[in-house]
This record gives structure tokens, C-alpha cells and sequence, in this order.
């Protein structure tokens, strides 16, 4: 005979929150452009970087960052847009001294999630951490983006997606709707 079961009731009202494992609060922000405007600190750190900063409380004290480095001209970059895109993505694949695994780990360690596209003549870095481990992360895209590993089974693993994303787009009736438009 199967006993029967704990009633949940009991158990859930025995239950205490743990102070060590709580998130911190968040704040409200004040989306107006006037308010977001006060709150915005620009300054500049070493030679043509502009840095522009907006800080609010937020749960898990989580930080979002984007890079934006322009490259090249439209002249020089006239037909390697393709180009372009690819080298971008394949940036989040390994450096020269971590591969994709250990580059990923990497991230994970630091509870940290890394984009990094290109389009037209920017390549943007967007990426999610910590305020404990910003710094880490940071140096885990400046890795990325002064030592790429540009890998041949990576790319033709990169290369391998994004022919199999192209061909169900040829299917998929929302991407078809939208060509359409």
C-alpha cells in the first residue's frame, strides 16, 4: 500500500526565505527622455572612446553592456558584407587561447551571456553580466575581439547553421510573409 501523501500546506508554511540567497531589489525607472537624460554619464577613456553609462538598481545586480566599434568605410567594405557578418559571428567562437567550450564555460563561470553581430559598417558586442563579474566578462570580449580563434570546424559548424537557418526560412510561412511584404 502507497502511504499517503505529506500535506503540502504544513510543509510550505515551515518554509523560511534564506537572506543569504536573496536577490536585490530593483528600482522603477523613469523612462522620460528629460529623466533619462539626467541619469546618463558620458566620458571618454583613451583615444576616440566614447563611453555612455546609465545606472539603475536592478535584481541581481545584472548589468547590460553594448560595444559598438565602426570599421572601415562604405568603400572598403563595399561587397564583404557577407563577410563581414560571418567574421562577426564566429568572434564568440573561441580566441586563440580558449576554444568554444572553454570560451563558453568561461562565460557560464561568470554568469554571463555574450552577443556579438556586425551590420553594415558596426559590429556591436552585447552582453549580460553580474557587477561582480563585469570585469571578467570584459576581458573575455576584448579576448574575443583581439584574438579570435577563427577556427575551420567552428566555421564550417557556423557555416553548416546558417545555410540550415536560410533553407527553413524558405519554408517558414512568417519569414515568407515577410519577404512578401
Amino acid at each position: 500500500e502507497i502511504p499517503a501523501p505529506p500535506e503540502l500546506s504544513a510543509q510550505l508554511a515551515s518554509l523560511k526565505p534564506d537572506d543569504k540567497g536573496a536577490i536585490a531589489a530593483g528600482e522603477q525607472l523613469d523612462l522620460s527622455p528629460l529623466a533619462l537624460e539626467r541619469r546618463i554619464k558620458r566620458s571618454q577613456i583613451r583615444a576616440g572612446f566614447e563611453v555612455v553609462t546609465l545606472t539603475k538598481k536592478s535584481r541581481n545586480q545584472a548589468v547590460n553592456f553594448t560595444l559598438s566599434l565602426r570599421i572601415g568605410d562604405e568603400k572598403s567594405l563595399l561587397g564583404k558584407t557577407h563577410a563581414l557578418e560571418a567574421a562577426a559571428a564566429m568572434l564568440s567562437r573561441g580566441t586563440v587561447s580558449l576554444d568554444r567550450i572553454a570560451f563558453t564555460d568561461a562565460l557560464e563561470a561568470n554568469e554571463a551571456q555574450l552577443s556579438i553581430a556586425a551590420s553594415g559598417q558596426t559590429l556591436v558586442a552585447s552582453a549580460r553580466a553580474t557587477a561582480s563579474t563585469l570585469l571578467k566578462t570584459l576581458e573575455l570580449v576584448e579576448d574575443a575581439l583581439k584574438h579570435p580563434r577563427f577556427d575551420e570546424l567552428e566555421f564550417a559548424a557556423w557555416r553548416k547553421e546558417a545555410l540550415s537557418g536560410l533553407e527553413s526560412a524558405e519554408t517558414n510561412p512568417q519569414a515568407l510573409a515577410s519577404n512578401a511584404m
